[in-house]
């Protein structure tokens, strides 16, 4: 888990330059952002290669595929969008929405102005209902984050097989 390195001594285990690719060296960070998101300037991209901690999308067992991938990301961000514990929670009285914690980290991928690309983004993967709701009351939405849960995802799993 990248949750053990980073409680020893390490600050920055995003940062360590430990994957040999090529002859060269990279880090976790340098792979996403200097090279998937900087070449295919796709930010479900955030999704694919996120930590799995329990607050990310669950892991699917297949492998990401060339000719499928467009089909794998989006199922991805649907299933993350579809769980009310981490992906996206509506409050229809309140006309506020709770959305991943990724969203949040990542947010600069996303058009700064009024949210407006996040929301698209948004409604895009919502489950139907909530995403024609969003899209409605989008101009008068309060906009909040989960709280990023560390706990590895196989680790939860396996906790609650086990119960």
């Amino acid at each position: 888990s990248i949750t053990d390195t980073k409680v020893s001594a390490v600050r920055d285990p995003w940062g360590m330059k430990t994957i040999f690719v090529g002859g060269r060296v990279y880090s976790l960070r340098q792979i996403e952002k200097e090279i998937l998101l900087k070449k295919f300037n796709d930010p479900r991209i955030i999704f694919a290669v996120s930590c799995a901690a329990v607050s990310c999308p669950d892991r699917n067992r297949a492998i990401f595929h060339g000719d499928q991938i467009d089909t794998q990301l989006d199922e991805m961000i649907r299933s993350l969008f579809r769980n009310t514990k981490k992906g996206l929670q509506v409050y229809k009285k309140e006309k506020r929405i709770i959305l991943s914690w990724i969203l949040k980290a990542d947010k600069h991928l996303f058009d700064k102005k009024k949210n407006t690309s996040l929301l698209d983004f948004v409604i895009r993967y919502a489950p139907p209902a909530h995403a024609k709701w969003i899209k409605r009351w989008r101009n008068n939405l309060k906009i909040e984050f989960f709280n990023h849960d560390w706990t590895v995802n196989d680790i939860a799993q396996a906790d609650k097989r086990s119960r």
